[in-house]
This record gives C-alpha cells, structure tokens and sequence, in this order.
C-alpha cells in the first residue's frame, strides 16, 4: 500500500499546471543558487520572482528559512544529475515529503489503535489535499506536515523531547505552526499531570518562532512574524473575517469539510464520544481549529488556489490520528454508517478530480484572462 500510493503521488502530478509555482520557485531558486555558489544573494534574479525582495542584506527570498532549508536539501542531494536550474528536484521532494507523511500519520494511527493502517494509508493519503497540493509542488505544507506527523510519532512513543525538536522544524518551515506546538506540550502536560512537557515539546517550538523573528529582523529589519509578506507587499488581506473562517471550513472551493468530509465526520464522532475520551484529546482538535480560526482572520482561505485547500493542511495533520482512531467505531445507526462511507468516497472522488481533471491557463479568446476549471 505504501509503494502503491508512492506511485499514485509520482505518477498522478501534472503539477505545471497549477498555477501558483512563483511561491514554490521562490524557495527553489535560491535553494539551487546557495548549493552552486553558497550565496543566497539573488540580485542576478530580482526580476523573476515577485517574493525576491530588497533585505538588510541585499535581494532575498522571503519566503521562511525551514522551507528554503528542505529545497536546499533536494538540489544538494541532486545536484550531479542537473545542467543548471530545473523544476524536478523540488517535485521530487515534495512527494517524498509528502508520502512519508502519511506513513508517519497512519504509523501513529496504527500504534493507537491496530488495524488502522490501511484506512489511514487511503483518507489521508488519497482524502485530503496532501494529495493535489503537498504532493505536486514543493510548498511548505509538505514539509510542515512531515516535521508534525514525525513529532506525533515520537509522542506516541513518549520521546518527548524529539517531539518537540521535529515541532520546532514545523515551526521554521511553517510559523504559525508555534500554536500546534505549544497546543501539544500543553495537551502532554494535562494527560501526564506534569509541567515536564512543557519544557520537552512546547519551549523548542516557542525557541523556534524566536529564531524565526529574529531572522525576520536580520532582513527584513522587524520583529514581526508578517515582516517577509509586509517586505512583499503584505498578506491578501479579507473584508470579512467571520465569513473567510466559515469558508475555510465549509466553502464549496475551500473548505476543508467539503474537500475532505471525512474529517467532519471524525468531527462528529468526536462530539458524540466526548466523555468517552481522555480530557487531553479534546485539546488536540481544539488546538487544530484554533490554529485555523487565527490562520483564517489573518489571510483568505483559498491561498491562491481556484479549487481545493491548503492552509488547513498542517492543523489536519495534526489532528488525523486521533479523528481516525474514532472512525472504526463509526455511528450505530444505519444512516450514520452510510455518512461515513460517503464521506470517505466524497473526499477521495473530489481530491482525484483536482489532481487528474483540473486545470488551469490563459483563456484561449482573451490570452490576458487566466482561469482554472475543475473538469478541464
């Protein structure tokens, strides 16, 4: 099953088509650049990228160093078998990246509750958009989604300490990413009846958002965590907060209970069993909507992209394992059964369609009109 989805991730990525690879060149370029010259001076290609901006200490990427570091790990490993810059290297990363991240998810599934390995494998690998964004691009959310499907696996062996450490790459990758760190040394914390998971797992990543502001004040000459976008012209900014929220949760475009039902479903059940749980797992979906609700009042929902999500990715990994570990017990009722199967083939048959149907390009009546369809 494992080299099964390897597979469907290769082999399944018409990834140019997209839309949005200027983000992920923004990391690439100067990933390439730094193995070939060990600068990350990019004034030779200030005009290529719109994230290239003047720093401190001349043209930069401003994109976030954890993201950066993963490329530079991709074009460094690949460097004999490349004639200048190219695209594959990155994409090779970001499916591995990506695949090992369900592995880890579904291995951590598994060791809180045999058996789930397969439906971990399938509504995480192949229900939600760690399949059509993480996978085809390499953007941040693959990485982040390893370093917190890692840190999770080490939780569940209580190696506290390695938690944290891998939450805190999470954290460089992806810095909002601080609240999911914090949020689990807390959780740890309440379940062990003890201030020691506040130390192993919520301080590296709390360390971790400092490095972050103080790279951010060595370029870009501010403490504030938005300093790289403010650089860049700042966040796409919404109108309306209470309903960008809503739509990251239920937006027929975005939202991550339309794109990936089965997580609503999970959702659910973990109402329905709330006394049936150790108070210390309602911290971890609270954490995760929490993480959401502040990503969602900062910057729009959809993140660029026409169809499908991809902010909510690192919340969702953080709390499949413990929506997964419901689902075998499923509703009693016929009905409720029923929900959770269409919900699961729901998920599966919308996330396929993005990454085989999709597609993206200048209309062809109007070459200065760039639209997507979802069927082609």
């Amino acid at each position: 099953m494992a080299l099964g989805l390897l597979a469907i991730y290769v082999f399944a990525q018409p990834w140019s088509e997209r839309g949005y690879v200027s983000d992920v060149e923004a990391a690439t370029i100067p990933a390439w650049h730094f193995v070939e010259t060990g600068s990350m001076e990019l004034t030779e290609f200030k005009d290529l990228n719109p994230w290239f901006v003047e720093t401190s200490l001349g043209i930069r990427s401003n994109r976030s160093p954890g993201i950066i570091g993963f490329a530079i790990l991709a074009y460094g490993a690949t460097k004999p078998f490349t004639d200048g810059f190219e695209n594959w290297p990155g994409i090779v990363m970001a499916v591995l990246v990506s695949w090992l991240a369900v592995l880890f998810v579904a291995a951590t599934a598994e060791r809180m509750r045999a058996g789930l390995w397969l439906v971990a494998v399938i509504l995480f690998g192949l229900g939600t958009a760690t399949w059509g964004v993480s996978a085809g691009q390499l953007n941040p959310h693959g990485s982040a989604q390893l370093a917190i499907a890692i840190g999770l696996w080490f939780l569940l062996r209580r190696k506290d300490l390695p938690a944290g450490l891998a939450m805190a790459v999470a954290v460089l990758v992806r810095p909002l990413v601080v609240i999911l760190g914090i949020g689990l040394g807390v959780a740890k914390a309440v379940w062990d009846r003890s201030l020691r998971p506040l130390f192993t797992i919520s301080l590296p990543s709390l360390f971790a958002g400092i490095l972050y502001l103080t790279y951010n004040r060595i370029l870009f000459g501010s403490w504030s965590p938005s300093a790289a976008y403010e650089a860049a012209g700042g966040f796409i900014l919404v109108d309306n907060r209470l309903q960008n929220i809503v739509a990251a949760f239920i937006s027929p475009r975005h939202g991550v209970f339309i794109w990936s039902a089965w997580l609503a479903v999970g959702v659910v059940l973990l109402v329905a069993r709330r006394k049936q749980l150790p108070e210390y797992a309602w911290l971890v979906p609270l954490v995760a909507g929490i993480y959401m609700v502040i990503h969602s009042a900062i910057e729009i929902s959809g993140g660029g992209l026409p169809y499908n999500y991809r902010y909510p990715l690192e919340p969702v990994t953080f709390a499949a394992p413990l929506l997964l570990f419901l689902l075998p017990d499923g509703p009693a009722s016929k009905i409720g059964r029923f929900s959770l199967i269409a919900a699961g083939a729901v998920s599966l048959t919308i996330q396929a369609m993005f990454v085989i149907t999709s597609r993206c390009g200048f209309y062809p009546s109007n070459p200065e009109v760039f639209v997507c369809y979802l069927f082609g």
